[in-house]
């Protein structure tokens, strides 16, 4: 069973993030703040990383750069979601590393896609 760490400072869509990811067969790890998310991220090493962008603590981007940053998470995969729509943030993104960006509002299909794609289309999760 592959594990999904969600960083995500919107309670209610932390929430229902654990609850689809649950469902779609999916450990869920969560943090609702940067900071703590990385701390998660190296201790447990999930096979995924949702990253918000804003939210307290560190930043989604602070996170790609700490999870790029560890020697024991660096190829981790990263999905980085906004509501932000600014280019650059996209851009600043991509270039710090993250594998795929979902701009909010985005659907349970759309999480599921982005995800299969991330994870090589493995959705099976052993």
């Amino acid at each position: 069973m592959k594990t999904i760490l969600v960083i995500e400072d919107d309670v209610n869509l932390l929430e229902g993030l654990e609850i689809f990811l649950s469902m779609e067969g999916f450990r869920t790890l969560s943090s609702s703040n940067g900071r703590d998310g990385l701390k998660l991220a190296r201790r447990y090493v999930p096979d995924l990383v949702l990253t918000n962008y804003q939210m307290p603590g560190a930043d989604g981007l602070e996170v790609i750069h700490g999870i790029r940053a560890n020697k024991s998470t660096s190829e981790m995969p990263i999905i980085f979601i906004t509501a932000n729509s600014a280019p650059s943030i996209r851009s600043r993104a991509v270039r710090g590393g993250a594998n795929g960006y979902l701009m909010k509002p985005f659907t349970t299909d759309d999480l599921k896609e982005k995800i299969g794609e991330v994870l090589c289309g493995q959705l099976d999760h052993e």
